[in-house]
């Protein structure tokens, strides 16, 4: 449990890194999908799979994920949309299921050995919510005290879990899947979303 906490540290302190990591592309196959994935290679024991929505500055993005390696960290950064061809759309996020998620948390850590912390940004919360959750279930990893767990946690940037955006004065719907998760889980909500 400490060393999710030390992952989550050392995430903070990346985005005050700004050295620049060499980035290499990495095709994973998952659910029968060639995913590209930017690669941030590291030595340390850890690695993020940063799941985007595809929307803000590649170059903020680029910045963290090389920040991130420098501190001995991994960084996988993928763009699920992009990848499947479909359009950047909270739409397309909110219906989106978990296979994708389940298996690329799988398959980074066949590739790498190492232990994954999932980070998602904006809509593309939900999906990623919903495959830790598949991951969960596939790996009958349900209980939190499960000691063959390589999932550390989920760190969420201003996530986005509605099932659909009420009308003003409306009680906000959120999705069941945003309930369903037991691992740690970070929330970074910037001040303009509430």
């Amino acid at each position: 449990m400490r060393n999710r906490y030390r992952v989550f540290f050392l995430l903070l302190l990346s985005l005050l890194v700004f050295k620049a990591n060499a980035i290499t592309n990495l095709s994973v196959d998952v659910q029968g999908e060639e995913l590209l994935i930017d690669r941030y290679t590291a030595k340390g024991d850890q690695l993020v799979l940063f799941i985007s929505a595809g929307m803000g500055s590649p170059a903020r993005v680029s910045t963290i994920s090389a920040g991130v390696a420098e501190l001995g960290i991994e960084f996988w950064h993928i763009d699920l949309a992009e990848n499947l061809f479909l359009p950047k759309s909270t739409g397309t996020f909110r219906a989106m299921g978990g296979s994708y998620v389940a298996g690329l948390i799988a398959r980074a850590n066949e590739l790498t050995g190492k232990n994954v912390t999932v980070m998602a940004h904006a809509y593309a919360s939900l999906p990623v919510l919903r495959g830790i959750r598949k991951w969960q279930i596939q790996n009958g990893s349900l209980s939190s005290t499960a000691d063959n767990i390589y999932l550390n946690g989920l760190i969420l940037l201003s996530p986005d879990l509605y099932s659909e955006v009420p009308d003003l004065g409306l009680e906000p719907i959120f999705d069941p899947v945003s309930s369903a998760s037991n691992i740690p889980v970070m929330i970074f909500q910037s001040g303009s979303r509430g």
